[in-house]
């Protein structure tokens, strides 16, 4: 026999000149390439001889016919232990009305598998009001009737094996509730398989018998946002080393600078192998954000040291984004998978 490929679904054909009265068995052997259900079917697509059971090459799913059949294979599936831990903190925890607090959100993959999507759920007290600054802005910021507010990230992944990721955020204690509970919850989804969740909370009480005192600084967690970027350019420059492309680019330097000298670093290799004339739209864009993502750094450090610190978060924010569009574009030009 022979065999065809359509649209990557190979058919196996045989053609029997004659077939004796009986039968005949046909053995072929197929590999499981990834986890799913398969549906194998085989049927007779031509005969010169009349059958009243059966309609050769109709293929209609009608089992009753004697000229087709079919078989559902379930490979049997690795035995993987997913499991994600969210680690939740708050400071200051005793506060007065009107004071910043600032969130930390930790959320691990301690399993033995991939999780992607990791979506993380924040519900806030109505004791507390979102402030509009967080390191990873939330895709979702819903204002409930009865005065609380959920954050939504819906995907921080994929989350691989071991794997860490930080989100911060701000909320205001507004001294409606004495004590006021923020939950957060994370969860992740494995390959196959239920996805798997964690829950932890933290616990902001307000101080008695205190006056009222200003709100607290955006300046701590502008400092984290423009000056913690590990995670960022990590992620970025794992897939690049796994192509064993000749960089360099100091891990451990400033944000800005270790996002530039990767830039630099990719740009130099697509302009050794004319790729900026082959990919025009794409090289275009690069150099639209090259001065844009150049002006977040500047602004970052501006509006910190003014004291503008809601300020200097948005450009941290933004800076992130160009530099990961920056540097994901050059990564396509380049033929590397993100």
């Amino acid at each position: 026999g022979d065999v065809r490929n359509e649209a990557g679904a190979p058919t196996l054909v045989w053609t029997i000149n004659s077939l004796a009265v009986g039968s005949t068995t046909l053995t072929f052997q197929a590999v499981v390439l990834s986890s799913g259900n398969y549906k194998n079917t085989a049927q007779v697509t031509a005969s010169d001889q009349y059958d009243p059971d059966s309609t050769p090459n109709n293929d209609d799913g009608d089992q009753s016919e004697d000229d087709e059949h079919f078989m559902v294979v379930i490979p049997q599936q690795t035995d993987i232990h997913p499991a994600i831990v969210v680690d939740k903190t708050a400071w200051p925890s005793v506060v007065t009305t009107g004071t910043l607090v600032n969130f930390r959100l930790t959320i691990t993959n301690t399993g033995d598998v991939l999780l992607n999507p990791v979506n993380v759920v924040d519900n806030l007290p109505s004791g507390l009001t979102y402030a509009n600054v967080a390191s990873i802005l939330p895709d979702l910021v819903t204002n409930n009737p009865d005065g609380t507010t959920t954050l939504v990230w819906v995907n921080i992944g994929p989350l691989n094996i071991g794997e860490s990721k930080t989100i911060l955020f701000g909320a205001v204690f507004n001294g409606t509730e004495s004590s006021a509970r923020n939950v957060a919850i994370v969860t992740g989804t494995p390959p196959y398989g239920p996805p798997v969740s964690h829950e932890d909370s933290a616990v902001v009480m307000k101080q008695p018998g205190t006056p009222y005192q200003p709100p607290e600084s955006l300046q701590p967690l502008a400092h984290y946002v423009a000056t913690s970027c590990d995670d960022e350019v990590n992620n970025l420059l794992n897939p690049i080393e796994s192509a064993n492309l000749d960089i360099q680019c100091d891990r451990g330097a400033q944000c800005c600078q270790a996002f530039q000298e990767l830039v630099d670093e990719l740009m130099r290799l697509v302009k050794e192998k004319n790729l900026d004339i082959q990919y025009p739209e794409k090289w275009k864009r690069v150099q639209e954000l090259v001065p844009f993502a150049q002006e977040c750094c500047l602004n970052i450090d501006y509006y910190y040291k003014t004291g503008n610190y809601v300020a200097s978060i948005y450009w941290s924010n933004q800076r992130n984004q160009a530099y990961t569009e920056l540097v994901t574009l050059l990564m396509e030009m380049l033929g590397i998978e993100s």
